[in-house]
């Protein structure tokens, strides 16, 4: 039997110091949804104690202090995998 974990992942993107600076993983959920919830935590931890501002476009990416600062932003990612 198969099961499906889903893999939250964060990667940092500052074009000062190179394409992407920091990547790791924040956790492995068994369910879809908590994946998601937690990722809207973090991110909102990141607007309100970091300086980040949400995306208009997407529902995964956060930039730091304006909209559209591709020099300066974080991607969240959920990667689902099956494991036996």
């Amino acid at each position: 039997m198969n099961n499906k974990v889903y893999i939250l992942t964060e990667h940092n993107y500052n074009r000062e110091c190179g394409e992407e600076i920091d990547s790791w993983i924040l956790g492995v959920f068994t369910n879809e949804k908590k994946a998601k919830e937690e990722m809207k935590k973090v991110m909102e931890n990141d607007i309100e104690n970091e300086g980040y501002i949400y995306d208009n476009e997407t529902e995964n990416i956060v930039f730091f202090g304006e909209q559209e600062n591709w020099n300066n932003y974080i991607e969240y990612r959920i990667t689902e995998k099956e494991v036996e």
